[in-house]
């Protein structure tokens, strides 16, 4: 890695958002890697130019699928994103039926979760995030409705997934 990639890497870690090179904005890709000892990160950036928002988020969602398929991560197996809408600061993402083919589990459901709804909260307008199955709101196969989630609703998903780390180690 070019140390001004490394400098750049170092200073959106110590800032904790987006970073601006060439007045390009340098979006985060977040990888969850499928272990007990998960910690959520980033080591990739993308750069997506001057699409609306819509598409942005669209091919930060297409990249991620597409490459953790080759991870072993969270994202199931030919699952893919159909369509990404934003209706008054509502993000709307429309996946194909194989985001739920992951076989079930609360731990896999919610990390799964947890990945997309950080990819998506990266950009400051979408005040919630709500996910849709070929087009219609589905329950997700461990109880779990995403409609309207919100940033604090991610606030609570990740205290919740620190907490049960710390009670693992004890």
């Amino acid at each position: 890695m070019k140390k001004s990639c490394a400098l750049f890497l170092m200073l959106s870690c110590i800032l904790g958002n987006n970073i601006t090179v060439n007045g390009q904005e340098l979006y985060k890709i977040y990888y969850l890697e499928n272990t007990f000892q998960e910690s959520l990160s980033f080591d990739e950036y993308i750069i997506l130019g001057d699409f609306m928002e819509e598409q942005k988020i669209k091919l930060i969602l297409d990249t991620y699928f597409y490459d953790s398929n080759n991870r072993g991560g969270y994202i199931p197996k030919d699952a893919k994103v159909l369509g990404v809408k934003i209706i008054n600061n509502d993000l709307f993402i429309n996946f194909n039926k194989e985001i739920e083919s992951y076989g079930g589990g609360s731990h896999y459901e919610l990390n799964l979760i947890r990945l997309i709804l950080h990819t998506c909260f990266q950009f400051e307008d979408i005040e919630s995030v709500t996910f849709l199955v070929d087009g219609k709101f589905k329950v997700l196969p461990e109880g779990n409705l995403v409609f309207k989630y919100d940033r604090e609703d991610l606030e609570i998903l990740d205290y919740n997934q620190n907490v049960h780390l710390l009670e693992q180690k004890n």
